[in-house]
């Protein structure tokens, strides 16, 4: 007849093997998991905290480029040609002459008033309208400089921006602008305001590139992409996954929105800041786009390490956890095979010989000066017993 199977967890080895091997492979999974979720913190920290730091270089840029904006329409409404044909009306020679500044420096307009606010002259590029930069020309009329971003309604003819799109006709294009008075015999003689297309400022684009590490798109309220710096492959196969970013961006009324987009298989970091007209209202959005598939390998990489570290741990903790074990079951289970020879067999010459320490130790020497107190104390009866049956016989 075979014996019946022994359960797996029938020893007390057994037992205290499982319990610890569950209790150090447990707190190993919690620790790997806490350690990856830190590593995905701390990288994701350090991807914005790059990308913000981008994104203040590049508006840094765009205010250079509307500080020297401004600053040109002050050295030329201080010009004394400038004040002398506007105060003696000599319109032809003022609008060449402002034409070659536009022309020279590559604004997208001019217009110049006069004391009043009414226009004297400007490009033929912007369409002359009552509220057309009306409530900054008021205030420059006060003596009050304006600049900023505002839609003005251009005329470029047939032109690309640098994001490869063409420009139609007459419609609203994103500019900066600067609006500055004209000072004639101390007194303010009218307005000058400048005005720099941003889809075609390949200045802004090659500052980024020289100075921030990451790509840049402009994108216009009602129009889309205006200006890139990426290559036109590369923009053609993220204008539909960043437009959609943007019509959700506008929803939102942050200062600087950061999110995730994956374009073919290709992990992008993205920032965006609204960029404001002169009335406050959100007209485009200025976008950084940073490959971050090299911190993505990075990041796999870093947890692969860690669990195979782990798995590594808890191998290393299942062998010292089998040492442990059989350090306190090894003289256990020779205490019990004692016991059973002496309760079954009646063998009071076992002996547990065996160094242990700690309570498994007094276990065992408790056993041994049990077993020999029994055997004492037999010997004894047997003595008595013995005396008692001479005793018994002398008589």
């Amino acid at each position: 007849m075979s014996r019946a199977r022994k359960p797996i967890l029938y020893s007390l080895r057994s037992k205290l093997l499982a319990t610890l091997v569950v209790l150090l492979a447990t707190s190993m999974f919690v620790a790997t998991w806490f350690a990856i979720s830190l590593i995905r913190k701390n990288i994701r920290r350090e991807m914005e905290a790059h990308l913000k730091a981008d994104s203040s270089m590049s508006w840094q840029i765009l205010r250079e480029r509307l500080e020297k904006l401004e600053s040109l329409v002050s050295l030329t409404a201080a010009d004394n040609t400038v004040k002398v044909t506007l105060d003696l009306g000599i319109v032809p020679q003022l609008k060449e002459h402002l034409r070659k500044i536009v022309s020279a420096n590559e604004l997208g307009f001019y217009k110049i008033t006069d004391s009043r606010g009414v226009c004297v002259s400007h490009s033929a590029t912007v369409s002359e309208g009552t509220s057309f930069l009306q409530e900054q020309i008021t205030a420059a009329l006060q003596g009050k400089p304006a600049g900023g971003f505002t839609l003005v309604n251009y005329h470029p003819g047939s032109t690309k921006s640098s994001a490869g799109t063409t420009i139609s006709h007459a419609r609203k294009e994103l500019m900066m602008v600067a609006v500055s008075p004209i000072r004639v015999r101390k007194q303010i003689g009218g307005t000058l305001s400048f005005g720099r297309l941003i889809a075609n400022d390949k200045g802004i684009i090659n500052s980024t590139r020289k100075n921030v590490k990451a790509e840049m798109v402009i994108w216009q309220k009602g129009t889309g992409v205006i200006s890139s710096s990426l290559a036109e492959d590369n923009f053609a196969t993220l204008e539909a996954p960043l437009t959609e970013v943007f019509d959700k961006a506008m929803l939102e009324k942050e200062q600087l929105h950061t999110t995730d987009l994956a374009v073919d298989d290709t992990n992008f970091l993205v920032a965006i800041y609204p960029l404001r007209d002169l009335r406050g209202n959100t007209v485009a959005f200025s976008t950084l786009l940073k490959n971050i598939e090299a911190l993505k390998t990075l990041e796999k990489q870093t947890i692969k390490r860690m669990v195979v570290i782990s798995f590594f741990g808890v191998c290393v903790a299942i062998v010292f956890a089998s040492l442990v074990t059989r350090s306190i079951s090894k003289p256990i289970k020779k205490t019990v095979e004692a016991m059973i020879a002496v309760t079954e067999k009646d063998d009071l010459t076992q002996r547990v010989k065996m160094n242990v320490k700690g309570e498994v130790g007094k276990l065992v020497s408790a056993f041994n000066n049990m077993v020999e107190t029994i055997r004492e104390s037999r010997a004894g009866l047997e003595e008595l017993a013995n005396t008692l049956d001479q005793k018994v016989k002398d008589r």
